[in-house]
């Protein structure tokens, strides 16, 4: 995948590594009972709402896959 996002400039790759460790950031925030997180504010008031921490995580990294 590097490679790949490479190809849309040296400053592609760095931000979804960057990203990425923000989500895992706060997804251990909320698992470790904070309710507070980006997390939160983006699924709380779907369907999603339950979702558990590392399957959005999963599906957040999932986005760049398919995208790059």
């Amino acid at each position: 995948m590097y490679t790949s996002a490479l190809k849309s400039g040296e400053d592609c790759p760095r931000r979804i590594q960057e990203s990425v460790a923000y989500i895992t950031a706060e997804g251990v925030l909320r698992d470790a009972g904070d309710t507070d997180t980006v997390i939160d504010e983006l699924i709380g008031n779907s369907a999603s709402a339950g979702m558990r921490s590392d399957d959005f995580m999963f599906y957040y990294a999932d986005i760049f896959v398919e995208a790059v």
